[in-house]
């Protein structure tokens, strides 16, 4: 994946990788493999979610939502990480649930 989605657009973003190896069968003779995927800070909608990581390299995305988008890469299995961890999202002030 690009280091940044090149739309015309601004975002910031954080990197999340991780090994994709099996654990119970590590060899350190083996190359290991890392998935890597990118969440965008802002909330976007799910179009833009789709525009952004196309234009960073990404083989799939994941649009979560509360807005949250996951770009993932091309070693990460089940869509990289099922959890939406985007800095700003949702919102201040969106929450569904009722206040009393």
């Amino acid at each position: 994946m690009a280091s940044s989605p090149n739309d015309g657009y601004t975002y910031n973003w954080s990197v999340v990788s991780f090994p994709t190896d099996d654990y119970d069968s590590y060899d350190p003779s083996e190359s290991q493999v890392n998935c890597t995927v990118l969440y965008l800070d802002q909330c976007t909608s799910w179009n833009k979610c789709r525009q952004t990581c196309l234009k960073t390299g990404a083989t799939s995305y994941r649009w979560f939502h509360d807005g949250c988008c996951e770009c993932v890469g091309e070693h990460c299995v089940n869509y990289g990480i099922n959890e939406s961890r985007c800095r700003m999202c949702p919102e201040p002030g969106s929450d569904d649930e009722d206040e009393d």
